[in-house]
């Protein structure tokens, strides 16, 4: 039998508030942040006329042309303004099927959710840590989308609350596991790179990246103790697992999104 949840008006007046929350600090990035941007373009093949003329025969080197400038201010308010629409619905507008959702242990809007704002906070480290290429940035994010996805479809595949179908099935997780952390390495690898064979990078970047990792752990273990109980059949109020990832989620985004603000914006 589903579990009966209590506390269910809570839980939207938690949703409301965070999206209030989150709706303000977006307002408060795009009307303090400056116009920093960053650039943005895609690395080809070309001909190096110079050393073709030097050496009397074509001589091919990697080249970069720009495409546009990313605004930094931009991308992290549309990161907390996505999560403030999502909780508003979730609040007002789809309320009556949020806590049905909820009784079958799943939250779709939270995934889709996350799979819009949280990858583009990745996206956004990569980008002050000096990674340019159009190509590498859509990886990172298409990766981070495709990992909130799977979690939906683990949700969605394991039905936890059906008393014949508990979770036994780890290989939705597995891939989720693979495609998120492949994501972060594609992060942390300029950021290392820039350690060794550079003159260092900047300590915010560092500190913003530790943060972020943190993060990623903390919703990580939740996930897998959240999975672990059910597979083993012991009951969970699913309520509990939907605050405490809201509550996690709200804490990366903030503290990332003003890290950068303050780090960036603030000192452009």
């Amino acid at each position: 039998m589903p579990v009966n949840f209590t506390g269910n008006r809570n839980l939207l007046a938690w949703n409301k508030g965070l999206a209030i929350v989150y709706g303000l600090e977006a307002l408060a990035i795009l009307l303090l942040g400056s116009g920093k941007t960053f650039p943005v373009g895609i690395h080809f093949l070309g001909v190096d006329s110079l050393l073709s003329q030097a050496a009397g025969h074509t001589i091919y080197t990697q080249a970069f042309r720009p495409l546009f400038d990313l605004p930094l201010a931009q991308v992290l308010a549309l990161c907390l303004a996505v999560s403030a629409a999502i909780h508003a619905m979730l609040s007002n507008y789809v309320k009556d099927l949020y806590i049905p959702w909820l009784e079958q242990g799943s939250n779709p809007l939270r995934w889709l959710d996350n799979a819009f704002s949280a990858s583009l906070l990745p996206l956004a480290i990569a980008l002050v840590a000096g990674v340019s290429s159009i190509t590498m940035l859509l990886a990172i994010f298409i990766l981070g989308f495709v990992s909130h996805i799977l979690a939906l479809l683990l949700d969605v595949y394991n039905r936890p609350y059906s008393p014949t179908r508990p979770i036994k099935d780890w290989r939705l997780f597995i891939v989720l596991a693979m495609t998120a952390t492949t994501a972060w390495l594609m992060v942390i690898a300029p950021v290392i790179a820039g350690y060794l064979f550079g003159d260092g990078l900047p300590v915010y970047i560092s500190l913003t990246l530790l943060t972020a990792l943190v993060f990623v752990v903390a919703i990580g273990w939740l996930m897998v103790n959240s999975y672990r109980r059910r597979s083993q059949g012991k009951p969970e109020d699913y309520r509990k697992f939907e605050l405490s990832f809201m509550l996690l989620s709200f804490a990366a985004k903030s503290i990332i999104a003003w890290e950068l603000f303050v780090a960036v914006l603030m000192q452009s």
